[in-house]
């Protein structure tokens, strides 16, 4: 049995995500696919667009065989400790022999070089990390620059010197830029600095987790991650042929739901012929330009998470959804999406801004430093500023500088609101928590039971004997954070929901 293991968010599953998972099985030849996946609040400092149940419904539809949850403590962290906390549970399961990751650019030995700089850490690396940030970098944008210029000088013979400091500054100057294209490149993706990350964690894994797992990146291809472009729906064509002349017609409704016959015209070609003695016709489409099927683009053109999330947040109607988002996600995942829209299932992040600044009017007295992601300077600001507060967007982008990211800002509003703060560092998950998964994964079910190097959880109720006090307190601050959007959610369609002991696994 070969399984694999994925960390991701599915904010929401999209085509490129199932792309991925296709890839995965294609590559790997795995039997099985477990994804480690975030809960109600994610990476970015910002709640899901719709709870974790239905996004494990989308995950178990295109591929996924079981879902776990990503606790919240790594899954609104930094990318450092969100891969940690991934690449720690996946491993804890004793059974995911590889992990799998998307990334822009498929570049071993780069990635050894920098993954030798990042685990090392050495005093150079600090110090010219310090230098940057006193400066005024933002983090990543400092220890991007720290790594160009460390990796240049250990590894020159690797780097194509495509790139100068136009300003003729030092190589110690923080504006100064990096001699290697690729290096430059590969510095600059989102994707790329997360599987850095990943691999990062892979050779650092605690000696308490006696798993190991191999890695194996998949090229990513469509939108980059903050890509606006969403792909055209793929229409469903309806076929009518005159029996008289032998002419054919053919039609397409960009919206329909499904279609015995469609093809992407912007990547697969279509050709209708007509028999004039029977008035039968038939459609066929060019293997080699696209596939009459429900997956049938271009195989490069995959909308982004964002693109997606901009088109639902101007959606009107389910129709209106339809039409944007058909050539963009599966289509279980589009019925999934417009059952959320109906029930106003949908959260955005300034749904959260009553609670949020409640949250920060309470707390406003003692300050904010306690808490993960928040430094002291940002801690004053926020006291400062929140007589300015209107909501959760507008209040982010203005506490944003250019030594603290929007993203920053936003992650540590979160760990406010959420309660998250500095003093609890779990450097392992206690727990591997079920989401749900798919009737033909019990036999890794049972596996999982039998070689996890911590117990698997199915039931809520059954935490509180299971679980060491240590992972039983990690399990009550995803069961808090659950109710927090469960909350919001119940106050937005106007109606009790299922709290994290009344609702089932999600089971396909």
């Amino acid at each position: 049995m070969k399984t694999a293991g994925v960390i991701a968010e599915y904010n929401p599953f999209h085509k490129g995500h199932k792309y991925q998972l296709d890839k995965i099985r294609e590559e790997t030849g795995a039997d099985y696919i477990i994804v480690a996946m975030s809960g109600d609040f994610l990476q970015r400092g910002v709640p899901a667009l719709t709870d974790k149940y239905r996004r494990t419904r989308m995950a178990l539809s295109e591929g996924a065989d079981l879902v776990l949850e990503l606790p919240a403590v790594y899954a609104t962290a930094s990318a450092e400790i969100f891969a940690k906390g991934g690449v720690n549970l996946l491993a804890a399961t004793g059974v995911v022999d590889v992990l799998c990751y998307g990334c822009e650019t498929l570049q071993p030995a780069l990635m050894k070089g920098l993954v030798s700089l990042l685990t090392e850490e050495s005093p150079e690396y600090q110090e010219k990390l310090r230098g940057c940030l006193a400066a005024g970098d933002s983090f990543p944008t400092a220890r991007a620059r720290v790594l160009r210029l460390l990796y240049t000088e250990r590894f020159p013979s690797s780097c194509d010197h495509a790139y100068s400091d136009p300003s003729g500054k030092s190589a110690d100057s923080s504006e100064n830029y990096p001699p290697g294209r690729e290096l430059e490149d590969f510095l600059a993706s989102p994707n790329n600095i997360l599987a850095l990350e990943y691999e990062k964690a892979l050779a650092t894994l605690p000696h308490s987790i006696p798993h190991r797992l191999a890695s194996h990146p998949i090229l990513r291809v469509g939108g980059g991650y903050h890509s606006r472009e969403l792909i055209p729906a793929i229409g469903s064509f309806a076929v009518s042929c005159d029996a008289a002349t032998g002419s054919s017609a053919v039609s397409c409704d960009p919206v329909a739901d499904s279609s015995a016959v469609s093809c992407d015209p912007a990547a697969g070609s279509s050709s209708v012929s007509c028999d004039a003695a029977t008035g039968s016709s038939a459609v066929s489409c060019d293997p080699a330009a696209g596939s009459a099927s429900d997956n049938c683009n271009s195989g490069t053109a995959y909308a982004s998470a964002t693109a997606i999330r901009e088109a639902l947040e101007s959606c009107k109607s389910e129709r209106d959804i339809r039409s944007k988002l058909a050539g963009s996600v599966p289509s279980s995942v589009l019925s999934i999406l417009c059952d959320a829209w109906e029930h106003q299932a949908l959260l955005w992040e300034d749904d959260f801004s009553a609670a949020l600044y409640t949250r920060l009017w309470a707390c406003r007295e003692s300050g904010y430093e306690a808490f993960a992601d928040c430094s002291r300077d940002l801690s004053n600001k926020i006291q400062n500023r929140l007589d300015e507060f209107v909501s959760f967007t507008q209040f982010a982008g203005l506490l944003k500088s250019r030594d603290i990211t929007y993203t920053r800002v936003c992650r540590a509003l979160t760990h406010i609101l959420l309660g998250i703060t500095k003093d609890r560092v779990w450097l392992t998950p206690g727990y591997l928590r079920v989401l749900g998964f798919r009737d033909s994964a019990a036999g890794l079910l049972s596996a999982i039971k039998k070689e996890a190097s911590v117990p698997l959880i199915t039931k809520v109720s059954d935490a509180s004997r299971i679980l060491s006090e240590e992972a039983y307190a990690m399990l009550r601050k995803d069961i808090h954070c659950a109710d927090l959007y469960r909350g919001i959610a119940s106050i937005r369609c106007h109606r009790q929901l299922s709290n994290e002991f009344t609702q089932g696994l999600i089971l396909l």
